[in-house]
């Protein structure tokens, strides 16, 4: 695909790129596939990526596939992480972006997606992961449980993640005054389990809780920290899928603790993967 670069958007830092339409159109007013964007956001670390947008039926050549597809370049999962790391720091600032959540970005992604990352997280309402980490549409594969508890279910959809989509990097997602976690260490002190299929979540993140007790670490916060690295390592443990991928250096996992009052997303595990 050639392309030249058209000029910058003064207003939104992004660079505009021209394009032909596969249809061989290049300079066609008629032709919707005129014109590309280069999406380069002002301190996002990360790859290249090019996305051709708007609606193949636009286009008057009726031999080409109406079809939209995106390419996007291959990144290391260390870029990964940077990508998320700098979304978050715009999000803590309030300097937010917000991208990829247009018009042209949906119809872009009708037929394929391409994430770059997989982001398995806690169900709190408080850690909605495509805004702390200032993401859009198609940037991120989102599993969610309470208390990111791990089942055959999770396990599935993160080896979908990793296998099928490619993605680098794998990011389990805790947070602080988790409700899950909380349960988990009342039940452990109390020696009272909570009713229901709660006691399922409890029983799965009790390992953590004790873990951080024989520690001497009794605030829950802590054992939020500590139920991430836990989770991190049992996803390499439990899937050969994931850990294939982690041996080739083609997928990494990771523990991140969300900071609530802060919007702050710091790093506790990363097992010398990034």
């Amino acid at each position: 695909m050639n392309l030249r670069r058209a000029g910058r958007n003064r207003y939104t830092d992004r660079w505009t790129w021209r394009v032909g339409c596969p249809c061989g159109r290049t300079r066609s007013n008629r032709c919707a596939f005129r014109v590309a964007q280069l999406e380069r956001v002002r301190n996002l670390a990360g790859p290249v990526e090019f996305s051709i947008y708007g609606l193949w039926s636009l286009c008057k050549n009726k031999d080409v596939p109406r079809k939209v597809r995106e390419v996007t370049t291959q990144i290391s999962p260390a870029e990964a992480w940077q990508r998320l790391l700098a979304g978050n720091k715009r999000f803590v600032s309030g300097d937010a972006l917000h991208p990829n959540q247009d018009a042209s970005r949906r119809s872009a992604l009708v037929d394929s997606q391409n994430p770059f990352a997989v982001i398995f997280g806690c169900s709190d309402s408080r850690l909605a992961a495509e805004i702390i980490f200032d993401l859009g549409l198609g940037d991120a594969f989102v599993v969610r449980t309470a208390g990111h508890v791990i089942d055959d279910a999770v396990l599935g959809s993160l080896e979908y993640g990793v296998s099928v989509l490619n993605t680098p990097l794998i990011v389990v997602l805790g947070h602080d005054n988790c409700g899950a976690v909380t349960a988990t260490k009342n039940a452990v002190e109390t020696g009272e389990m909570p009713p229901g299929f709660i006691r399922d979540l409890v029983e799965r993140i009790t390992p953590s809780v004790l873990t951080s007790l024989r520690e001497d670490k009794t605030d829950v916060n802590d054992m939020v920290v500590e139920h991430a690295k836990q989770t991190a390592a049992r996803l390499l443990e439990s899937s050969q899928v994931i850990s294939s991928a982690v041996d080739n250096s083609s997928t990494a996992v990771i523990g991140v603790a969300y900071r609530l009052e802060e919007g702050r997303a710091d790093l506790v595990s990363e097992f010398d993967m990034l």
